[in-house]
């Protein structure tokens, strides 16, 4: 962290460094010590040092650190159930041929 303090400073903008400075220290109340050392170091190595970028890393962090932890899969799962959603198998019994003669029967009475 004192990497990115540094050359914060050494940009030479003033209050608005000090502001970030500050915005990047206060980040200990929500993260560890080990979790902002880390995104600095990653935000050093792509020499985008300020508050928002390493704020964004440690969200990066820690969504991956709970989906290790939950076991999920890169890809979300869709999960959700909605009113009018069909079971898969209605469709696969409408290509199959001859797998709905019900449907195709109402549909040349019509």
């Amino acid at each position: 962290m004192e990497e990115v303090v540094v050359r914060l400073l050494k940009q030479g903008n003033g209050f608005i460094d000090t502001r970030k400075i500050w915005g990047i220290l206060a980040l200990d109340k929500k993260y560890s010590d080990v979790q902002i050392n880390e995104a600095c170091r990653k935000a050093l190595s792509v020499e985008a040092y300020g508050y928002r970028s390493i704020l964004t890393l440690l969200e990066l962090q820690a969504e991956a650190l709970t989906e290790q932890e939950t076991g999920k899969d890169a890809l979300p799962q869709h999960t959700k159930t909605y009113k009018f959603t069909r079971p898969i198998e209605e469709y696969q019994e409408l290509l199959i041929p001859g797998g709905n003669d019900e449907y195709r029967d109402g549909q040349q009475t019509a």
